[in-house]
């Protein structure tokens, strides 16, 4: 939880902020550029990633342990998804020789069936049960098939780069692509129905007529928009200057999140993760641990529930030194959003890092500081560090207005020990140490 507040001579702002809450459980080292593509859980404990040509991994304990399952080696795989505890599909591709691949599992990972497809690439795929599945493709198709994946037929879209799709049963779903293409089908795609719309980069229907989805306005803006009528309208929800948008994910009508990264100076790339809780009226920032990154990304996300989700990376800066893949869980949704409250007082003159109280804790410990008054927008962190100098919580990073702040750290997933404060700005620095004992 983050309680923080600041005063500016004649004004008042309210922000929206969450605690970093997303934390790295695996990192696995790699000597080339290592992505995790996608990602499925089919409980909180028992999950699988696929990591691009070197098989998918799965774990049984929440993360805690990865195991890469046999037969999955060799294929470029892109997205993953279970209709049930046993039954899976992964996609993936030979790009340079158009040849697409569909794996399959009806023993929860143990073996694995390969189905090839000629001169074609394969984006994504969606199963809605056991028999009817649907895999979008680059070109001006979709395949559809009744048999869980043993035939599948093609259903013609006349639209090239599509790019993103969604089915909300076996009947209805959306189809979405550059060059302001959109369709849609009510009967499980016998007819398919055109319409303009945005060239949007994600997709997520939570009922017939509620979606989501991302729109790159510039190379550094992108805007979340949402529709309330199937498609036929669409509207803006939310723009971002200074930020690369991914795929929605959304559990409930109003509950939802939006992978991303917002980009500094240095072309320095955050992760970053917007949650709503009402439907996209207010969306507030989540942020991962091991920050900052100059070479991975999100890629995507998985939310079991309400409080349990997990995201991945993928390798997207040539210039970063850091190529290997990661896994972010979070067991508290993320944080939730805490809005500035004003602390009555005059406003510093001066950088000043106050010591944590109460001091030892456990597990709750508040954390002061403050931002002088001749500094305006300053970019500002505060991270903490276990005894070893890894990052464990990002509690702020962003720009902040002058003012006396105050953050109220919840340590209650982390061992007693030691543990260090640091408060960064473009011109300041200081660390403190603090005391967690169970």
């Amino acid at each position: 939880m983050i309680r923080m507040g600041f005063i500016i001579i004649l004004q008042l702002t309210i922000y929206v902020v969450s605690i970093s809450q997303w934390v790295n459980i695996y990192t696995e080292q790699s000597s080339y550029y290592l992505s995790f593509y996608s990602v499925y859980f089919t409980s909180e404990s028992t999950g699988y990633v696929v990591r691009g040509d070197s098989a998918i991994i799965k774990t049984t304990n929440g993360g805690l342990n990865w195991l890469s399952l046999n037969g999955t080696s060799g294929y470029n795989l892109t997205d993953i998804q279970f209709t049930s505890i046993n039954t899976g599909y992964a996609l993936g591709d030979n790009f340079l020789n158009r040849i697409g691949f569909l794996l399959k599992t009806t023993n929860s990972g143990t073996n694995w069936s390969v189905i090839n497809f000629s001169d074609i690439t394969l984006n994504s795929l969606k199963f809605n049960d056991d028999t009817v599945g649907y895999i979008l493709t680059d070109s001006n198709f979709v395949y559809k098939t009744i048999n869980g994946g043993m035939n599948w037929a093609t259903q013609s879209l006349n639209g090239n780069f599509l790019t993103s799709f969604d089915f909300v049963d076996a009947n209805t779903g959306f189809v979405s692509g550059y060059y302001a293409k959109f369709y849609k089908t009510t009967n499980g795609g016998n007819n398919w129905i055109s319409s303009s719309g945005p060239d949007n980069i994600g997709l997520d229907f939570v009922d017939a007529n509620i979606g989501y989805s991302t729109v790159f306005n510039t190379i550094l803006s992108s805007n979340i928009i949402k529709t309330t009528n199937g498609g036929s309208n669409w509207f803006i929800i939310y723009t971002r200057d200074s930020t690369f948008l991914g795929d929605p994910f959304f559990l409930y009508v109003s509950t939802g999140w939006v992978i991303g990264s917002k980009v500094r100076s240095n072309n320095i790339q955050y992760r970053m993760i917007l949650k709503t809780t009402n439907g996209g009226i207010d969306w507030f920032e989540q942020s991962t641990s091991l920050q900052p990154d100059s070479s991975s990304c999100l890629s995507s996300i998985f939310m079991v529930n309400s409080n349990t989700g997990y995201a991945t990376t993928l390798f997207c800066s040539s210039s970063g030194t850091d190529l290997n893949g990661k896994i972010f869980k979070t067991t508290n949704g993320g944080g939730e959003p805490i809005g500035f409250e004003p602390v009555y007082s005059n406003i510093p003159e001066s950088y000043l890092l106050h010591q944590n109280y109460p001091n030892p804790f456990n597990p709750v410990t508040k954390i002061n500081f403050e931002i002088p008054v001749n500094i305006a927008n300053a970019s500002v962190s505060l991270i903490i560090y276990d005894i070893t100098g890894k990052i464990v919580s990002v509690l702020v990073d962003e720009e902040l207005q002058p003012g006396k702040y105050e953050i109220e750290w919840n340590a209650g997933n982390f061992t007693s020990g030691v543990y260090f404060y640091t408060l960064r700005s473009s011109n300041f620095k200081e660390t403190k140490k603090m005391l967690m004992i169970k």
